[in-house]
């Protein structure tokens, strides 16, 4: 369900059984949960910017921002290393 970096987090399964009154939660629960989750999904942001930094260098750029890519030869070619789809082992589905 939303795929390897839109899935999900625990605190949404956490919270969803709070307000479905399946756990009884203790005081300060929202704070704490929304918390870890604005961390959790600035991380999943991280990677997907990584992973796909053409989009995300086009809609900065529809958003008003000059984005310049590195001069570092070394750089990009890590940015390309980072950005190039990795064998995935065990089943394929």
């Amino acid at each position: 369900m939303g795929g390897r970096r839109f899935r999900p987090a625990l605190e949404d399964l956490l919270e969803c059984l709070i307000v479905e009154g399946l756990v009884r939660p203790k005081d300060g629960w929202r704070e704490a949960l929304n918390s870890t989750r604005r961390e959790y999904r600035r991380k999943q942001i991280a990677a997907v910017v990584r992973r796909n930094t053409g989009t995300a260098q086009a809609e900065l750029q529809r958003l008003g921002y000059q984005v310049i890519p590195p001069q570092d030869h070394r750089l990009r070619a890590q940015i390309s290393r980072l950005i190039a789809p990795k064998p995935r082992s065990g089943s394929q589905r």
